[in-house]
């Protein structure tokens, strides 16, 4: 079972397919992806510590007082205070399209981004090419 509820691309309402294809074009579209809907923050680390240090992958959090599950996103509730207020954990891969010096394509982003894909595969979380 996977430890997050969906893939999105650039805001939670931007889900995108769980296959290396679609991550890589959102990737390269929009400079980033985005694992949304983990259990608490400790199992996004968890999960975020899975993949080698050079793919740059980091914790994200959305503070609310709005539950995203209609949108399929698991949230926490935060029963502390007197309202409402909930949290959605996930894991941001983010990558600039250009390289900030030259002007081309940013390569080294874009290996990041297949690295992911790789380690996602391994883990059976997403589909492959084929």
């Amino acid at each position: 079972m996977k430890p997050y509820s969906k893939i999105t691309s650039r805001g939670y309402q931007n889900e995108i397919d769980e296959t290396e294809k679609a991550i890589l074009e959102a990737v390269e579209l929009n400079g980033a992806v985005t694992l949304q809907g983990f259990e608490s923050e400790e199992s996004a680390r968890e999960f975020i510590s899975n993949f080698p240090k050079y793919i740059k992958l980091k914790l994200s959090s959305i503070e609310s007082d709005y539950d995203f599950a209609e949108y399929g996103i698991r949230s926490v509730k935060n029963t502390r205070k007197k309202w409402d207020e909930f949290h959605t954990y996930g894991a941001l891969l983010e990558i600039s399209s250009l390289n900030a010096v030259t002007g081309d394509k940013n390569e080294a982003g874009l290996k990041r981004a297949k690295g992911f894909t790789s380690q996602l595969l391994k883990m059976n979380l997403i589909q492959g090419e084929n």
